[in-house]
């Protein structure tokens, strides 16, 4: 069994996993497993939206991942 991390991204009340799938946050600021989307296709909609925190968490996701990605 994998078990997924998820990361809150409150600025634009979301989670993230290490994949870059994006999954929005339900009225009980729990991730809602049952809609998402890849971060790819979301970041014109984060442009100035999110705080300096989240951005930097999400560019060190992306870092690990193009970096683990190229060793593979």
């Amino acid at each position: 069994m994998n078990v997924e991390t998820l990361y809150k991204i409150p600025s634009v009340n979301c989670f993230i996993n290490d994949d870059l799938i994006v999954y929005p946050m339900n009225d009980r600021n729990e991730p809602d497993l049952s809609q998402w989307n890849e971060l790819e296709n979301l970041t014109s909609e984060f442009v100035n939206k999110l705080n300096t925190e989240d951005d930097s968490l999400i560019s060190e996701l992306i870092y690990w991942k193009v970096r683990f990605s190229e060793n593979n």
